[in-house]
């Protein structure tokens, strides 16, 4: 083999070691952007087209995944809310005398029943009949000032080290709870929750169902929020699942929220109902305080005239039976008093 054939097949071979590197190159690229794609679309969302059984407890870490934004924003412009969906499926009612609660999840230390000073919500579903309650901790403007219970809210340190500071005053916290009542057994449902600082909005099957403005206010969401975890199933057991749970660190609007529950998805995924594509006129916001929203007191005061109507109803179908009854016995009296006459005659 000459000089000439031996550096043109040199050529080649290099040639061809630099396409086979280029092409590994454009493929690892390719991975790793998807992968990096996938987990910020992933970031906030749990068991998703997965049902996860409410018997096995889990701790969600806030602070190792906690974004919902599709965009990082500074620390002065970030949202203050805080918005959980998730779908769930009761599938057998379990009744004990001694259980008052059943609780699903809570965003922090305590439980349903005791909840702590920084908690900040959590939901449980009623032993006694198929509501679910979700009480949130807010502290009324009375005792300390808020930066300073904003403060101790924020602050993680461990009890032994929070005894140590006998002069710091005491929270004051105030347990405010809303109902979504007769949710449905064995079937799948939505609920979202958008909570801000003095609001909660608390939505059913994409439609909003009730709005509570508290009595109180919540200090440090924005911080809390992150320090703390959200622990699910954490108490008596649940006999259901729960899949698609979204966690967002913002106030969701209700075109977001209708979004999720029909698609399954995050607002903002490139799909028909994108609430980014809606007009600005079309953005309702959580945090407008619009009177034609419904109130818990409204739902209630429907659901009981419902009842009423009903029972009036049944009272009207009840009377009307009477009445032909005794309208067909009259009437047999009649006959028989005929054949009688015809008889004796």
């Amino acid at each position: 083999m000459d000089s000439t054939t031996r550096n043109r097949y040199l050529i080649i071979g290099v040639a061809v070691c630099i396409l086979i590197s280029m092409v590994i190159f454009a493929w690892v690229a390719y991975y790793r952007r998807n992968s990096k794609k996938s987990k910020k679309n992933n970031k906030g969302m749990l068991w998703l087209n997965e049902d996860k059984s409410m018997l096995e407890p889990h701790v969600f870490d806030t602070a190792l995944d906690v974004s919902g934004n599709d965009v990082a924003v500074d620390e002065e412009e970030e949202e203050y809310g805080v918005s959980y969906t998730m779908n769930i499926n009761i599938l057998k009612w379990l009744y004990d005398k001694k259980v008052n609660y059943r609780e699903i999840l809570t965003h922090g230390t305590g439980s349903f029943e005791y909840l702590d000073s920084k908690d900040i919500i959590s939901l449980a579903i009623d032993s006694k009949k198929n509501d679910i309650i979700i009480k949130v901790n807010t502290v009324r403007g009375l005792g300390p000032d808020m930066s300073t219970v904003q403060k101790l809210l924020c602050d993680v340190e461990s009890q032994s080290e929070q005894d140590v500071h006998d002069d710091e005053p005491e929270i004051a916290n105030h347990e405010e709870q809303v109902a979504i009542k007769y949710f449905p057994l064995d079937e799948f449902f939505h609920i979202g929750l958008v909570l801000s600082k003095k609001r909660l909005d608390v939505y059913k099957n994409g439609q909003l169902y009730g709005s509570k403005v508290f009595e109180g206010k919540i200090p440090g969401l924005k911080k809390r929020r992150k320090l703390f975890p959200i622990k699910f199933f954490h108490g008596k057991p649940i006999r259901g699942v729960i899949s698609n749970f979204m966690y967002f660190e913002r106030e969701l609007t209700i075109p977001e929220m209708k979004h999720i529950f029909h698609t399954g998805r995050k607002p903002g995924t490139g799909t028909d109902m994108n609430p980014e594509k809606l007009g600005e006129n079309d953005m309702i916001h959580a945090n407008e305080c619009d009177s034609t929203l419904p109130s818990f007191e409204r739902a209630s005061a429907a659901i009981s005239g419902a009842a009423s109507n009903a029972a009036q109803a049944s009272a009207k179908a009840k009377a009307a039976a009477a009445q032909a009854a005794a309208k067909a016995r009259a009437a047999g009296e009649a006959t028989s008093a005929a054949i009688d006459s015809s008889y004796d005659s």
